[in-house]
């Protein structure tokens, strides 16, 4: 049974790790800057042409005591296991996680990815459902709980290279603004000698006019 667990969760990070390194590849192309709709097409083309078994704008049944009471509709389900929700945001709030919470449990699946392309690197929240992944594997669980996997570990080198451009390109912008600050106050520091020069043409003038009295005594 340790075994068949384990197996399943290493295909398990396997497929996140997959998903993740094709939103870097999308996020990569496109850059920020996007509605959630033209990342969404992308990512689409990009399982497509993977041959990812999966599943857009699937809607999932909400039941409140075996009463239907609607629909919810996400992304993407990944192999039927996988929730993948794309967001445009400035930062992922705890309103976002609650929603894909909830969807996991709907949907009763082990896993989900919120994926936010509106920052220069993309941002990354992967949300386990404890007691659904042991469901999957057949081994009972006592406790009902979701963790929350911030630090998602890529093994795919392709997705660290990238992930490493991106540091790159943000700590060059950073040099190259801190950079331009000095030069302002250099041009600053020269401005008071302009000042400086006055007070002596003014001590001339007043040698001239004492010379005219003096020889004008004379």
């Amino acid at each position: 049974m340790k075994n068949h667990n384990s197996k399943f969760k290493s295909n398990l990070d396997k497929l996140t790790e997959k998903i993740i390194g094709l939103a870097i590849k999308v996020h990569k192309k496109l850059g920020p800057g996007f509605v959630e709709r033209i990342y969404q097409r992308a990512l689409y083309l990009e399982f497509k042409n993977n041959k990812l078994h999966f599943e857009r704008e699937k809607k999932i049944p909400v039941y409140y005591n075996k009463a239907l009471l609607g629909y919810e509709q996400v992304d993407f389900i990944v192999q039927s296991l996988v929730i993948v929700e794309l967001k445009c945001v400035n930062e992922i709030s705890n309103i976002h996680k609650a929603q894909l919470l909830s969807y996991i449990k709907a949907a009763n699946a082990p896993i989900g990815l919120i994926l936010n392309f509106a920052k220069p690197t993309i941002e990354i929240k992967r949300l386990i459902h404890t007691t659904s992944a042991s469901t999957a594997t057949t081994e009972p669980r006592k406790s009902n709980r979701i963790t929350e996997n911030t630090s998602v570990s890529l093994n795919n080198s392709a997705s660290q290279r990238l992930q490493e451009k991106y540091s790159r390109v943000s700590t060059k912008t950073n040099e190259k603004t801190a950079t331009t600050e000095p030069q302002n106050n250099l041009e600053t520091q020269k401005e008071p000698k302009t000042a400086t020069t006055e007070p002596q043409n003014n001590l001339e003038t007043q040698r001239i006019i004492n010379n005219k009295f003096h020889k004008q005594d004379d």
